[in-house]
């Protein structure tokens, strides 16, 4: 409550600081008086600007539904400019979604006036980029671009190697070109910007196209 109101000009609400109560509404938008604070709150509609819906039909015979939204800037005073160049982790429809999904569960039974009380994230362990890390379905990209993502980590030999398959269709069934690009890497500290972060030091030392349909 304290970081929001400290973002917030005392005008958006009309509130100082030590006049807001925890759980009550406050309106920070409103066309018709004029209002317009989404942008102090680091609220941007932009990622509506990219929208993708993907169904699944499970071999058990359920249904999941996921929906796709555009990426959004990490840096605040850039967020109502960004123009999303790629798709967020996508959310699950709460009446078709995978299972067990707890949170799902929680979400399909709340409310504006009873919003879902979500489990605690736990505590953050030690970051390894070490293994192989592959996509888990067929990626979508602005511009019609289809691909899936294979990546492997060696931490002892600080190096790195990503290969990426593009299709020409949302289903990843016709390829048309491979790229794969390698280099090496360094981990740092904690990042002073992303909290719970870690900074890291990519370099591309080598890449390399395969054309496989003219």
């Amino acid at each position: 409550m304290h970081q929001l109101a400290a973002r917030l000009p005392p005008v958006c609400v009309g509130l100082t600081l030590g006049g807001m109560v925890p759980g009550r509404l406050y309106e920070l938008y409103n066309a018709r008086a004029g209002r317009d604070c989404l942008g102090a709150s680091g609220y941007s509609m932009m990622e509506l600007g990219l929208v993708r819906v993907e169904t699944q039909h499970q071999p058990h015979g359920g249904l999941v539904q996921e929906l796709f939204l555009g990426d959004v800037h990490t840096d605040w005073t850039q967020r109502t400019y960004y123009r999303p160049m790629g798709y967020q982790q996508p959310l699950q429809n709460a009446m078709h979604h995978i299972h067990p999904c707890p949170a799902c569960a929680l979400l399909f039974r709340a409310s504006e006036q009873r919003p879902p009380v979500l489990p605690r994230v736990p505590a953050a362990t030690p970051l390894s980029l070490d293994g192989r890390w592959v996509s888990q379905r067929c990626e979508a990209r602005p511009a019609v671009l289809f691909l899936t993502r294979d990546f492997t980590f060696r931490p002892d030999e600080h190096s790195w190697e990503g290969l990426y398959r593009h299709y020409s269709e949302p289903t990843c069934s016709q390829p048309t070109f491979t790229l794969r690009a390698s280099g090496h890497y360094a981990q740092g500290g904690p990042s002073a910007k992303v909290a719970g972060g870690t900074e890291f030091v990519f370099k591309v030392t080598r890449v390399r196209v395969t054309v496989l349909e003219g």
